[in-house]
């Protein structure tokens, strides 16, 4: 029985009341230079996570995803839409309600060898968040010993320097600093993506144990495919700085319905050397459009194979489907909608006709 199970389905997570849901938020960033100007980074994004839930954040790098997760915990304000917190909108939490939301939400970043101040020790580190808070001294270096012992370290390293640790123990101590203040939410920003593999699973292992042991929510923020597969129970797919497809983690997986979601999975590295040379990879053309002038419509329809004279005109609305999954695509507006796993076949159709080389059979 998998966690997902234990809590009851992708049914039982969506039905439940959320810990966070976010609206139509919106952010944009102003460029200084020679290149000055405005980008949005993200654009009118919805989502919600459940209690004790998992939710998958994917996409290309400068998709957003990131830019959402600070949002999400109060480090960057919408500037349209809103976020809510346990029933808070963050954007007017002030003082003692603000520190509030930064103790109950929390984030883990990339790199473990960037992220932690090599001049501090552990026990500084982990429990930084703490004397923040004004707890005492002895209560900060209770806390992050126990901190240290739920990711599997032991309080005898409080005094010892990052440059002690390789990578793999970096990144629980840098979770342990997200823990120390028992979050509800956790935002895991490419958090194992810096680790080699080996390192990667036990870290992914780590995560789900912690979540089943503490219900912790968490926002896991990656741009591998695999490492989303294993950890969340759904997963929002992230282009240009729109969701354009999220459902539960397996069925988007096995049968993606939009089309960018279809190429991403077909570029997922497989383990089976027998799987890999029966593949069939779709190989996009061209490069992502720059957030500072995105296209009109669809933000995909520059590189999508089966882009049609809507896509230009219209942005795609959500179109419900079976399941717990939605897609916002044009594709699904139509009579002839596609079938459950069908868009790869016809995007693969497509390309051997529009590019034939995009179309790349790994031998």
């Amino acid at each position: 029985m998998t966690a997902l199970d234990a809590r009851g389905g992708t049914e039982s997570l969506l039905a439940a009341a959320p810990l966070v849901v976010a609206t139509g938020i919106k952010k944009v960033f102003r460029r200084q230079g020679l290149a000055a100007g405005t980008f949005t980074a993200v654009d009118g994004v919805d989502l919600r996570i459940a209690p004790g839930e998992t939710l998958g954040l994917v996409g290309e790098s400068g998709s957003g995803k990131s830019t959402v997760g600070r949002m999400l915990v109060g480090m960057y304000r919408p500037d349209a839409g809103r976020v809510e917190f346990a029933g808070d909108d963050v954007s007017t939490l002030r003082g003692a309600a603000l520190r509030r939301l930064h103790q109950s939400a929390a984030m883990v970043f990339q790199d473990p060898y960037s992220a932690l101040d090599p001049r501090w020790s552990i026990e500084r580190i982990v429990a930084e968040p703490l004397a923040i808070a004004g707890e005492s001294r002895s209560n900060r270096r209770k806390q992050a010993a126990e901190a240290l012992r739920l990711v599997g370290l032991d309080e005898s390293h409080l005094q010892r320097r990052p440059a002690d640790f390789s990578g793999g123990q970096r990144q629980r101590v840098a979770i342990a600093r997200a823990l120390v203040s028992r979050p509800r939410l956790i935002v895991c920003d490419e958090s194992v993506s810096a680790l080699d593999v080996s390192t990667q699973a036990q870290v992914l292992g780590l995560l789900k144990d912690l979540q089943d042991r503490l219900g912790v929510a968490y926002l896991f923020i990656s741009h591998d495919l695999n490492a989303v597969r294993r950890i969340s129970d759904r997963v929002a797919v992230m282009y240009l700085g729109r969701l354009v497809e999220e459902g539960p983690t397996e069925q988007v997986v096995t049968a993606p319905a939009h089309p960018y979601a279809a190429a991403l999975v077909s570029a997922m590295p497989v383990p089976d050397p027998l799987a890999v040379r029966s593949r069939t990879r779709i190989v996009l053309a061209g490069s992502p459009p720059s957030a500072a002038d995105p296209p009109s419509g669809c933000s995909f329809r520059t590189r999508c194979p089966l882009a049609m004279p809507i896509c230009a005109e219209r942005r795609p609305a959500w179109t419900e489907l079976s399941g717990g999954r939605r897609v916002a695509c044009h594709l699904y507006d139509r009579p002839d909608a596609p079938r459950t796993g069908q868009i790869g076949e016809l995007m693969l159709a497509a390309l051997s006709v529009q590019q034939p080389t995009a179309v790349k059979e790994t031998r």
